[in-house]
């Protein structure tokens, strides 16, 4: 497998369908969404700021109505797309990460999680601050 910005999803989608493995099976439908959920908040966040700064307020209020349906647009196409993308590939990842060290293993668990946190931060700010 090479290494690209890839990566880092797919080890996200393996850590957290590993955790759900006995409820969701080789294709860990709860690792697909939250992937896309990350994918989504991490374009929705830059968007979202971009949105807020260089739009005047007219404009932004007037773009408020269509702003949910962009996102549940983004996050269905994502899970679609990494549905397929991540299809069957549990045991892929488990025999390619099977070497872990414990150590490693730990502190790349804690960064998974907080990947699955970091990005709702600032939705919540933009949230609060621009009301």
């Amino acid at each position: 497998m090479k290494k690209s910005s890839k990566f880092f999803f797919d080890y996200i989608y393996f850590r957290v369908a590993e955790v759900y493995f006995k409820w969701d099976g080789k294709n860990g439908v709860t690792a697909v969404f939250a992937v896309s959920l990350i994918q989504s908040l991490l374009f929705l966040c830059v968007l979202g700021t971009l949105y807020k700064t260089i739009l005047s307020p007219e404009i932004t209020s007037k773009l408020h109505g269509y702003s949910k349906w962009i996102s549940f647009a983004l996050v269905g196409f994502l899970s679609i797309y990494n549905y397929q993308k991540f299809k069957g590939k549990f045991f892929f990842y488990k025999s390619y990460w099977k070497d872990e060290n414990k150590k490693v293993r730990r502190i790349k668990g804690l960064l998974v999680l907080l990947s699955l946190i970091i990005p709702w931060i600032p939705i919540v700010l933009l949230g609060t601050i621009f009301k």
